[in-house]
Order: C-alpha cells, then structure tokens, then sequence
C-alpha cells in the first residue's frame, strides 16, 4: 500500500511537477521540461541579435530611401522623386482620376557666370540654386504642383489638372519673385492635351488608347513614352524661351542683375548660416 509519500518498495516517488530544479547555470526550469545548455543559450542570443540587426538595417534601407527622394542641396525632390511621380501622374490620367498633367520645365540664367562672381565659384553658385529653389517653392501651389532639381541647374514642376493659362500664370509670378533677388529663368511646359493636340502620331494614339479603355492595364512601355514626350516637348519650349531672351551660352549678366543678385546672396547667406538651414517645402 502507499503511504502517499513512498511505494510499497520504499522509492520516493517523482516530485509533483510543479516542482523546479537549479540549472548549472543559475537557471531555475520546471522538472520534466529541457533545460537550455550554454551552446543552445549562445545561439538562441545570436539569433536575436540577428533580428534585430535585420531591423536596424531595414530601418537604414527605408531612411535611404528616403534620401534618393530628395534633393541634398535645396530640399525639392530628386530626378528619382520626380520620375517616379510622373509615372503616377500619368497613370492617374489613364484611370481618369485626372482630366489632363502639365510640366514645367526650368533652368536657371547665367550660373557660369553667378559661379564666377567670387573666389569660391560653386559655393555661390549653390547659394544662387538654394535661393532659386526658395523662391520656386514659395511660387507654386502648396498641393497641386510639386517642384524637383533633378540636376544642375535644371528645376522642374508637376501639375495635375492644370487650368487653362496655368502656365502663363505661374512665369508671371516666379519672374516676379526672381527678379527680385537678381535671377532669372527659362521655362517651357507641355501637357498631356498638348500632346494629343500638337503630339507626334504614335504619342496620339496612345493618349486615344488610353483616355478610352481608363486602366491600369496599359503597357509600361506606354506610360514612359507619354512621360518622355512630355518632357521634349517642354524641353524644346524652354530652349526657344531661352533664346528669346538671348540668354545663350556665355551670355553676360546685366549689370543691374548682377548688382541685385549680390545684394540678395549676401542677405540670403547670412539669413542661412544663422537659422542653420533654410526652409523648403517638403517635396
């Protein structure tokens, strides 16, 4: 018979399984469960650390990311942002989403000589570019259009649902704000009617395709050429706009423009060096 504590051979019987026994390691684990050894303990550690390397890294990947989207030197969005959002734009176009996209195209007079206004050339240059890139995004329409510097001296704004006028519009305004800091731009625009109006033959056929079937199904190939025939077109109207105003390579400064420009970098410079950095809309 049992006593409750003993069998009937004297054994003690197993503890209940409640209770717990000291691992070498100072580790307390119930009875009956495996107790980790130091090499299962060792890689059980590197394993989490792993993990959270993995999620390190992938927080550094999205901050990356980030970074390509953006322009480093003025805060606008980057030739990466712009081609990606065109790509969204015109896709928007094609679900019917929006009745018609518009870009600007613009590119800053006279850098070669802005660079050449003093000892450190590209400096003042990217002053000149920082306060172009200030006045741009205190022009344009907080929502609607959205400004990039995909290189150089070359700035570029998209727009969806542009008015009739819209463009005309805008380069009274920017002009206006250039002038009053000394600089000064070329622009040209082009829209998706524009295209379907004065296009190439291919290029209308596409906008026909596309304003009648309103999918996503077309073909990527079809959305890179409306998006590359967009950017001829105001390309060429820029060009054309710059020799108008005969501002053609090596073209000089006016002096009166140059006298102002100095003016607005010397203030500009010492607005930035003591606010640390100047304040850009977001692209």
């Amino acid at each position: 018979m049992s006593d409750g504590g003993t069998t009937s051979r004297g054994r003690t019987k197993p503890a209940r399984e409640a209770e717990v026994a000291v691992t070498r390691e100072g580790e307390r684990t119930a009875l009956g469960q495996h107790a980790a050894t130091p090499r299962e303990r060792t890689l059980e550690l590197e394993n989490e650390a792993l993990k959270a390397e993995n999620v390190g890294l992938r927080a550094e990947i999205e901050k990356l990311k980030k970074l390509a989207l953006v322009d480093t030197l003025t805060g606008l969005g980057s030739l990466a942002r712009y081609e990606s959002d065109i790509d969204d734009s015109i896709r928007n176009f094609m679900r019917g989403e929006a009745r018609d996209i518009g870009i600007i195209f613009l590119d800053l007079n006279y850098l070669k000589t802005i660079n050449d206004m003093s000892d450190d050339k590209h400096t003042t240059g990217d002053y000149a570019l920082k306060m172009f890139a200030a006045q741009l995004g205190h022009t344009i329409r907080h929502g609607p259009d959205t400004a990039y510097r995909p290189s150089g001296d070359e700035f570029i704004i998209i727009t969806e649902n542009p008015n009739r006028g819209w463009a005309e519009r805008f380069r009274e305004r920017f002009n206006k704000a250039l002038g009053e800091v000394g600089l000064s731009a070329a622009m040209g625009y082009a829209t998706i009617m524009d295209l379907e109006s004065g296009g190439r033959g291919r290029v209308k056929d596409i906008i026909r395709r596309m304003k009648e079937e309103r999918t996503e199904a077309a073909a990527e190939r079809d959305e890179q050429v409306v998006a590359g025939e967009l950017k001829r077109m105001a390309d060429v109207r820029m060009y054309e706009d710059k020799k108008r105003g005969k501002v053609i390579r090596g073209a000089e400064m006016p002096q009166g423009m140059k006298e102002a420009l100095e003016r607005a970098l010397a203030n500009f410079r010492l607005r930035e060096e003591h606010a640390g950095s100047i304040e850009l809309r977001e692209a």
